[in-house]
């Protein structure tokens, strides 16, 4: 059934809510301009700020995809995955290669990215 727009959107503005955490979705869009909002026009300041994490992957169908495009600039934090020495290394946006065809060679899809990994940005 699902709550309609607007009360997710107040449950997300909400003082309580301390992360907000999902994948590159709409929602994660609108938790970002709700935040953005509320800190630009001084409603909110950064220290009220919840911990805003987008996680993303390659193997989108999408070819032209690149987190870099919806999240540079954002209030997100925008992990995804790729593999050294056959360990899954979490890396942030400012991390990944600018190239879209080097992001979706070198990085994994979405559902490498387990609870433990976003876990170590909440100690960051």
């Amino acid at each position: 059934n699902g709550l309609n727009i607007r009360k997710e959107m107040a449950i997300m503005a909400s003082s309580k809510i301390c992360s907000i955490i999902g994948p590159c979705t709409g929602m994660m869009h609108l938790a970002n301009g709700i935040y953005l909002e509320l800190f630009n026009n001084k409603r909110r300041p950064k220290q009220q700020i919840p911990l805003l994490i987008v996680y993303c992957g390659s193997g989108l169908d999408v070819k032209n995809y690149h987190p870099r495009y919806w999240w540079q600039g954002a209030m997100v934090k925008c992990i995804a995955c790729t593999k050294k020495d056959n360990l899954i290394v979490v890396k942030e946006l400012y991390e990944m290669p600018l190239d879209i065809d080097d992001f979706h060679a070198n990085y994994l899809p979405v559902s490498y990215i387990m609870p433990n990994h976003i876990m170590t940005f909440f100690n960051k």
